[in-house]
């Protein structure tokens, strides 16, 4: 567990921790790599984790659960709290190479993924299931 600020910790991923609309998605990725759940006092903010593709090799995946106003409120004690979650990982787990997709509509989470020092590698076009194209970026260490 990690504590940065007062209140603000990160925990090992139980799924009583996920809503019912990302149960299913949330069980197949924390059985694919590591998974956390981010909380600030008893609130959760949101899950996400890494995917191992192969040894070093990850698709990180987040999952906002509060409010967008509650997020941006706390976006710079979240920001800190994921990046050392990040460094933490690439540490300990070996990862050289962490990438993950962002929703080209999304500048918000573009942004806060190359403040974690993800660049983007390319436009995939109508990735997601409505069409929308993504950002695909990495950070390589």
């Amino acid at each position: 567990m990690f504590e940065m600020f007062k209140g603000m910790r990160i925990i090992s991923m139980r799924l009583d921790h996920v809503p019912e609309q990302f149960l299913k998605q949330a069980e197949i990725n924390k059985s694919r790599g590591p998974a956390f759940t981010l909380f600030y006092n008893d609130e959760v903010l949101g899950i996400g984790g890494i995917c191992d593709f192969w040894s070093g090799v990850g698709e990180a995946w987040i999952c906002p659960i509060a409010e967008f106003n509650r997020l941006k409120e706390l976006a710079k004690e979240i920001y800190i709290e994921v990046d050392n979650m990040k460094k933490f990982l690439i540490e300990h787990d070996g990862y050289y190479r962490i990438q993950g997709t962002i929703r080209t509509d999304f500048p918000i989470g573009r942004k806060f993924a190359e403040n974690l020092g993800f660049v983007c590698e390319g436009v995939l076009s109508k990735y997601f299931e409505d069409g929308q194209d993504a950002y695909m970026m990495a950070l390589v260490v």
